[in-house]
């Protein structure tokens, strides 16, 4: 069985390798910062489908055809290709490299409908300008799931402005019915997206706060998160073997290890000494009742004793009453006070 295991560890360790090499070829960063992974997915996926889809265009009849278009797709296929080159060598950021692409795809597609409008007329052109109207719509879904701020409202000016050049030039009733409710759900949606962009940004500095709380901590600790994780689950056995004591014992360094010794050695003194002094008054406790008074005085909840002890809280419950009816406590009284000035007249 071990062996199986071993050999299923080590060949899921093998496939995950090459997708290590090409998380760290094309810079994907890991779950910490959001935005960030965010806008390199957008702008990878992003020019890949370009990608595909500019020599799909150029070679069928898919898209719109001329020399003027090969030679805008060609030059934008270039253009697209240095800044993926660029980022992959770390010259740009993914916030520059998503920001570059986009705004180079809402030049273009524009500059392509005042083309139509102008050389292609109002039977080839008009379907194509509300096709590319289309386009820059999705462009700008796009913008908005890479959280760059204020990009959207640019995007709504550009397309509104290249709409109008286009009506004017075709004088066409359709396009100029079109500009308002476009200018309107183009609005809408770089509003929506705007917020969007400010309620992530606001997570993501709350999580970058967190991480480096969590350093302070771990600093302070002087140990690592695994260690600390294996630290919290021992602790929380309530009986542990000696060999898991040392274990436990063993993920500290001398410095804490003396810290936590000299706070065991002080409370365990303190429980001795308040366990004396309830032993010498003469109210006479069992152990069972010197053990709840014990954990009262540490503030202890009713729940939380039951929980330790493995009572039930009317059991507890009942044991309380008969310690407050030993020390002769009336109903307002504060059990914990009371006995926290016996064990302070005991002492």
């Amino acid at each position: 069985m071990n062996r199986h295991y071993t050999k299923k560890k080590r060949t899921s360790g093998n496939a995950q390798r090459p997708i290590e090499v090409l998380r760290r070829i094309f810079r994907i960063p890991d779950g910490s910062n959001i935005i960030e992974r965010q806008r390199t997915f957008v702008f990878l996926y992003a020019s890949l489908g370009y990608l595909i889809g500019i020599p799909l265009n150029l070679v069928t009849s898919f898209g719109p055809q001329g020399t003027f278009f090969y030679v805008a797709n060609s030059l934008h296929a270039l253009f697209i290709l240095l800044l993926a080159g660029l980022f992959i060598r770390r010259v740009i950021s993914a916030y520059w490299a998503a920001l570059l692409l986009i705004l180079s795809i809402q030049v273009e597609i524009p500059v392509e409908m005042i083309h139509m409008a102008h050389t292609e007329g109002v039977i080839m052109g008009i379907p194509g300008i509300f096709g590319n109207t289309i386009l820059l719509g999705m462009l700008l879904i796009l913008s908005i799931t890479a959280y760059i701020r204020y990009l959207p409202y640019v995007q709504t000016l550009l397309t509104i402005a290249a709409l109008s050049v286009c009506w004017y030039i075709t004088r066409d009733a359709h396009i100029g019915q079109s500009i308002p409710v476009l200018m309107m759900a183009f609005l809408v949606l770089s509003f929506m997206g705007e917020r969007l962009i400010h309620g992530v940004s606001a997570l993501q500095s709350s999580k970058d706060d967190l991480a480096r709380e969590q350093a302070r901590v771990f600093e302070f600790l002087n140990i690592d998160r695994e260690d600390l994780l294996r630290l919290i689950k021992l602790s929380r056995r309530e009986k542990l073997s000696d060999k898991q004591k040392n274990r436990l014992l063993s993920l500290l360094d001398e410095q804490t290890k003396a810290s936590v010794m000299e706070i065991a050695t002080d409370v365990v003194e303190k429980k001795r000494q308040n366990l004396a002094a309830l032993e010498a008054h003469e109210l006479s406790f069992t152990p069972y009742e010197q053990e709840i008074c014990q954990m009262i005085l540490q503030g202890n909840t009713v729940g939380e004793i039951a929980r330790k002890l493995r009572k039930s809280t009317s059991a507890i419950t009942s044991a309380r009453a008969l310690i407050r009816s030993k020390l002769g406590l009336k109903k307002n009284d504060n059990l914990q006070a009371a006995l926290l000035r016996l064990v302070e007249e005991g002492g």
